[in-house]
């Protein structure tokens, strides 16, 4: 599979995520009691956060196992994750983009910078969530 299809399918992974995410926060446990839900919610987060780090090193597994292998029992801390992976890719974070199909013939899609965007921050104090969660 090439390296660029590798790394669609991840996001596509990361979408699905996000709408398991909706539909088990729209879930009513038969016991009234939301716990599991909130611990698969934000297990869903964790995972989406760990895609978002690594997806840039799928394209390079040797660099990618190197890295993880290095330091995997470290990264229940977010801020050695990002720096890890940023070492190895200083342009990981990916450009958050909204697609809409634009209008001018000969063009499929047309993008934009998402401003609502999880920054690098919000993505440090997610991942602590999910880790106290």
């Amino acid at each position: 599979m090439p390296d660029i299809d590798k790394y669609i399918a991840l996001m596509h992974d990361v979408k699905a995520r996000t709408t398991l995410i909706d539909t088990i926060r729209n879930f009513q446990p038969s016991d009234g009691a939301p716990r599991g839900n909130i611990e698969m919610v934000y297990l869903q987060f964790r995972k989406i956060l760990e895609q978002i780090a690594f997806g840039s090193l799928v394209a390079n597994e040797a660099v990618f196992s190197a890295v993880y292998d290095k330091c995997a029992h470290k990264y229940w801390r977010p801020e050695t994750l990002l720096k890890d992976v940023e070492a190895v890719n200083p342009e990981f974070y990916p450009d958050p983009i909204v697609d809409s199909l634009d209008p001018k013939p000969g063009l499929r899609a047309a993008w934009k910078k998402n401003r609502e965007a999880l920054t690098k921050d919000e993505f440090t104090h997610l991942y602590k969530m999910c880790g106290a969660i």
